[in-house]
């Protein structure tokens, strides 16, 4: 390791070429915390140094640049100071971020050390069948649906008037007959025309037994009908299918395996949790948490009171 020798240097040039050793990797980390100046009471340390660099977007490349990153950590600790004059680092939301970042990292520290080994086939292939829909893209279709109600005072007639124009087999006349016969006015102004509808899925429109006409063509374009129930008469025609599809074991067994590492993981926060939990005192206040229902229901503010107590 080639050695500084501060001793045959002047102040200056020896922070500076301390800065550029640590820079390049000559000095070991303990030597990143090594005030290189004071500004009032807060040290600047090789490390506030690079990061002034860091955060301005260029490199400590020379004599040059070590000084200005030096001088951009000194005005960084400027602020500092004048914000610990003004108190800011006792304001409540300062204090809450600290507490956010310091529990990210602890959390990052935890969730690091979790390296759960690689899934076995018998493993990785069971969390595939047990979460199977995921892997699976269903049929999708879209077409034309002729809907007649049986509450209309006509229905009969407008059955026989459609069953008549459709026994053609005309696919061009579907929408014809959806414009002449149809007892559903938005139908009749787009032809009938559908959303796309997703094979096996419920929906609220149309009728399980219309959805499944759909999807059970041989192909698009052809007629199919009449479909009756208890409150209509409905021909069908399809227009347009993608059919689906189940990505294979051996394609999603990558993303099987993060998946895998992400549950292990949370389930090492889970553990974690339990055992903070298990070790501390935690006193709540009397009816805490109808005091913080009422305070969500009327202001929007959690009550005061202390915070947790641990041992």
């Amino acid at each position: 390791m080639k050695s500084v020798k501060c001793k045959m240097m002047s102040n200056v040039v020896c922070r500076l070429s301390l800065l550029a050793a640590i820079m390049g990797g000559l000095l070991s980390s303990a030597a990143a915390d090594e005030p290189l100046s004071r500004v009032g009471g807060e040290a600047v340390a090789v490390a506030d140094a690079a990061r002034a660099a860091a955060k301005g977007g260029y490199a400590i490349r020379d004599a040059e640049s070590a000084e200005r990153a030096l001088h951009d950590a000194e005005d960084f600790a400027l602020l500092v100071a004048a914000a610990r004059r003004e108190g800011l680092f006792d304001d409540p939301e300062i204090v809450q971020t600290i507490r956010s970042l310091a529990v990210q990292k602890l959390l990052s520290k935890k969730s690091s050390s979790v390296k759960p080994a690689e899934p076995d086939e018998a493993a990785a292939r069971a969390w595939y069948e047990a979460n199977r829909a995921e892997f699976t893209r269903p049929a999708v279709c879209r077409g034309r649906v002729l809907e007649i109600a049986k509450s209309a005072k006509d229905w009969e007639r407008r059955r026989d008037g459609a069953a008549a124009l459709l026994a053609t087999n005309s696919p061009a006349v579907f929408g014809a007959a959806v414009r002449n016969w149809s007892t559903d006015a938005a139908a009749r102004a787009n032809t009938g025309r559908t959303t796309w509808l997703t094979e096996g899925k419920d929906n609220r429109r149309y009728a399980p037994e219309v959805v499944a006409a759909l999807f059970e063509q041989k192909q698009d374009g052809v007629v199919a009908g009449p479909i009756e129930t208890d409150r209509a008469i409905f021909w069908v025609q399809r227009i347009e299918l993608h059919s689906g599809s189940v990505t294979p074991f051996e394609a999603a067994r990558p993303g099987i395996a993060r998946r895998m590492e992400q549950q292990a993981r949370r389930e090492a926060y889970v553990d974690f949790v339990k055992g903070l939990r298990e070790t501390a005192t935690i006193e709540r206040a009397e009816n805490a948490a109808t005091k913080l229902l009422e305070a969500a229901r009327g202001e929007g503010r959690p009550p005061a009171g202390p915070g947790p107590a641990t041992k």
